[in-house]
């Protein structure tokens, strides 16, 4: 949740720090679920900018 409140801020034109990743979720899954974030980001808010 943090991360994508991250995403949320950045889209807003807010920049925020990296959150720190939760106890218990560490080095692949944590990236895995990053990337997919970003992806997902990069997806959503490059296109309402073309638009």
């Amino acid at each position: 949740m943090e991360y994508a409140r991250m995403l949320q801020n950045r889209a807003k034109g807010i920049e925020a720090q990296l959150p720190r990743s939760p106890s218990g979720l560490f080095g692949p899954n944590r990236n895995l679920i990053c990337s997919t974030l970003e992806r997902m980001w990069e997806s959503i808010f490059r296109r309402s900018e073309a638009a």
